[in-house]
């Protein structure tokens, strides 16, 4: 790797080469030794001296996938007979796969180098795609794995050994070089997508519906019941049953927006808002407690913690192609906040969260969380609650140890505490795969 001699104070690493490992197990089976381990390491953890200087091991990085047609019509949707050919409904658009290829751009720009230094603190990767430099994974929904390809074809365009088919003539072979991804089969899925069967999540969401929890969050954000009663009318659906519905709603709108069709005249009055922040509601509902976090992407939380403890032996680049709900549920696994006054609701699309590992002199490490709400848009630096902006991975790792999975998070309670959840004395829900984002 090139050292720029215009700035020799910024770090260098090289690069590791790694074997692709075994997809982690499900969260009835390992866990519990995660646990373990991270017991293992639980030494008093000091604030990170202000002074110390730090280079970057390793960037974990969990992103929304781009701009998709609608995954459904909406009752009352003027286009509900429309095909949406050549797409489809739910998959990348033109534009959403420009999207995820410009995040891959933009993440070159940050950590592989260019031959001088790059906006980060020290460049993680050569410019050239190295096998083992990079992994990415997606969920078994096909726009994450549309989104994944596309956020690779950014990444690494190919090098000049890498160019491929006719000899001289400028083609396909000179702008995209094929990198595998890895996908999460939707039953073992409690990481990206949480579509593996989990019974006890399914009857948490019926008891947070009927709790009325969800319809008293939804009345206060949209202004009140007639505003409520004037989105299903026009709509169609049935939001007294299932408030949330409402993000259906808002993502069809938004979605028909972004390709130019007509959106009908009632949703003026709603759209972007009040559906906006009605829908973050129902996002922040998919993992509104760590139980309900645990039972749908605690897998995630631990192989991100597996990963950074083992950063030695791991690429030094991983990625994680997945859905709005799922960025939400991380920012409120890892409890992350703002650093500086800038609000954060609904991830757009190809929005991202930034793991960037650190390690001292001393081989002390610690993490550092950033966030890009929307392509374009401003990187804010994220805090956990209760640690500083270069938080010391062993201090972490205690902080989200109620978020990692344990067995029988996905087992049904026992008849009794049943019962008392049927009649809506619980506050959790699930993320089912229509209602994905």
């Amino acid at each position: 790797m090139k050292q720029c001699a215009e700035d020799k104070t910024r770090p260098r690493c090289s690069l590791l080469l790694n074997t692709m490992p075994a997809l982690p197990p499900n969260p009835a089976a390992a866990p519990l030794g995660l646990l373990l381990l991270l017991a293992a390491w639980a030494p008093t953890a000091v604030a990170w001296p202000a002074a110390t200087r730090t280079r970057l091991v390793q960037v974990q990085v969990v992103f929304r996938h781009g701009a998709r047609t609608p995954t459904a019509p909406y009752p009352n949707d003027p286009h509900k007979d429309y095909d949406y050919k050549p797409f489809g409904l739910g998959h990348l658009t033109a534009l959403g796969r420009h999207q995820a290829y410009v995040l891959g751009q933009w993440l070159r720009s940050r950590y592989v180098d260019s031959g001088c230094a790059p906006a980060s603190e020290g460049a993680l990767l050569d410019a050239e795609y190295a096998e083992g430099a990079v992994r990415v994974t997606a969920s078994a929904i096909e726009r994450t794995q549309e989104s994944a390809a596309a956020v690779l074809a950014g990444l690494f365009p190919p090098g000049p050994s890498q160019t491929w088919g006719v000899s001289g003539v400028a083609g396909l072979g000179r702008l995209w070089f094929p990198i595998a991804y890895r996908v999460v089969p939707a039953d073992q899925d409690h990481a990206l997508a949480g579509t593996a069967p989990c019974p006890g999540r399914h009857l948490a969401k019926e008891a947070l519906n009927s709790s009325g929890t969800l319809r008293e969050r939804t009345l206060r954000v949209i202004g009140g019941q007639d505003t409520l009663d004037y989105i299903e009318k026009h709509s169609g659906v049935d939001l007294d049953s299932d408030p949330t519905a409402l993000g259906t709603v808002f993502s069809a709108l938004q979605c028909q927006e972004l390709l130019n069709m007509t959106i009908p005249e009632w949703s003026g009055r709603v759209y972007p808002e009040p559906l906006k922040s009605a829908t973050n509601v129902a996002l922040e509902s998919h993992s509104y407690t760590p139980l309900l976090r645990r039972q749908t992407y605690g897998d995630l939380i631990a192989w991100l913690l597996s990963s950074a403890r083992a950063h030695e032996t791991e690429p030094r680049l991983q990625l994680y192609s997945a859905h709005d709900a799922t960025v939400t549920a991380l920012i409120a696994a890892l409890g992350l906040q703002p650093q500086e006054d800038a609000g954060f609701g609904i991830p757009d699309f190809s929005a991202c969260v930034l793991l960037e590992l650190h390690q001292g002199a001393d081989g002390a490490l610690g993490l550092k969380f950033f966030y890009r709400r929307e392509p374009g848009g401003p990187v804010v630096r994220m805090v956990p609650k209760g640690c500083g902006a270069l938080c010391p991975l062993e201090r972490f790792e205690r902080l989200v140890e109620d978020e990692l999975p344990r067995p029988g998070d996905c087992d049904l309670p026992p008849p009794p505490a049943r019962a008392a959840l049927q009649e809506g004395g619980s506050s959790e829900t699930r993320e089912d795969e229509d209602e994905l984002t």
